[in-house]
């Protein structure tokens, strides 16, 4: 496993990290507690030390399971959490429900809390607004009120998780720039790299965001889910314009012995301001395939042009790069 800071702030995180989505969202519902917590000790025994969550994951139950995983060794990982849904206001929401969004300091602080109470920690290494609409990061409060939480230990950082359907992305990249937010997480991978492109550009002057990445396989399509060769005739539009583009990246697998899931990794790890990929882990033979791809060989600079230039074209096609989260 390979480390990584998260911009100035000194935190170290493996470039590798779990997202507790999937083992705690509504589609892990029925997941074997058991599986999951041994999911998780593997994980540690890999040396994954960074585990993101989300205060709505489960509503806290993400929380919960992260406590009861790390125990006692706590300081040795990173945790981070995300707080913005309200949750708490209805608490017979539909489980798979979206509750009404909150970002009043007063909220914000009263998530922090609640989340420190589940995580049985004294802090959060890193504490997220959790896909607010970017006229919340207009607020000098909310953000008083991180600073605040910040100076009684109660947080390490905090940072900006975006959604993947976010608009105005200009109106972000200067919100978040404003604000001197030191790591905000993305939707990124091969198919889907415009907010990394808007919102931490390669190349932008010492002090612009950290960028840690959800979805790098692309809800699927880059982990060999699918074969690029197979006909799908169930599939959408856009599934099927994604297999297109799936076919046109055969080239990243020949000649090597990595799966085209590590490729995936390996592309988003070669971002210039990337700390780490979050990838959808269910499964020990997932978690150890992706992990490997830590420490394999970099991405050449001749792979790396030709994924670029294949994605500014549009693969080719009229549409362009899809947008999916997962």
């Amino acid at each position: 496993m390979k480390y990584r800071t998260i911009a100035d702030t000194g935190i170290e995180v493996s470039t590798i990290g779990l997202d507790m989505w999937s083992l705690t969202g509504p589609e892990a519902a029925g997941r074997d507690e058991r599986e999951t917590l041994t999911l998780l000790s593997e994980a540690i025994d890999l040396g994954i030390t960074l585990f993101d969550t989300a205060d709505v994951h489960g509503r806290g139950y993400g929380e919960e399971l992260l406590a009861r995983a790390l125990g006692r060794g706590r300081s040795r990982f990173v945790v981070t959490t995300k707080a913005g849904y309200d949750f708490y206001s209805n608490p017979l929401l539909e489980p798979d429900a979206d509750p009404a969004q909150d970002f009043s300091p007063s909220y914000v602080r009263r998530a922090c809390e609640q989340s420190l109470r589940r995580l049985k920690s004294d802090y959060i290494d890193l504490f997220y607004l959790h896909f607010p609409p970017w006229d919340a990061l207009e607020s000098d409060e909310l953000f008083e009120t991180l600073d605040a939480l910040v100076r009684e230990g109660k947080v390490r950082c905090f940072g900006v998780a975006v959604a993947s359907d976010a608009e105005r992305l200009d109106e972000g990249a200067d919100a978040i720039r404003e604000r001197r937010i030191p790591a905000i997480q993305i939707a990124h991978n091969i198919l889907w790299q415009e907010h990394a492109r808007t919102l931490a550009p390669a190349g932008q002057p010492g002090g612009a965001p950290t960028l840690l990445c959800r979805v790098p396989h692309a809800s699927g399509l880059l982990d060999g889910t699918y074969d690029a060769r197979a006909e799908y005739p169930d599939a959408d539009e856009l599934l099927q314009t994604d297999l297109r583009k799936l076919r046109m990246l055969d080239f990243l697998t020949h000649e090597t012995e990595a799966t085209i899931g590590q490729v995936a990794l390996q592309f988003v790890l070669a971002g210039e301001r990337v700390a780490a990929a979050l990838p959808t882990v269910t499964s020990a033979d997932r978690l150890r395939e992706f992990a490997a791809a830590a420490d394999m060989p970099e991405l050449d600079a001749a792979t790396l042009s030709r994924i670029d230039d294949l994605y500014v074209s549009g693969f080719g096609l009229e549409e362009g790069a899809s947008e999916r989260d997962g």
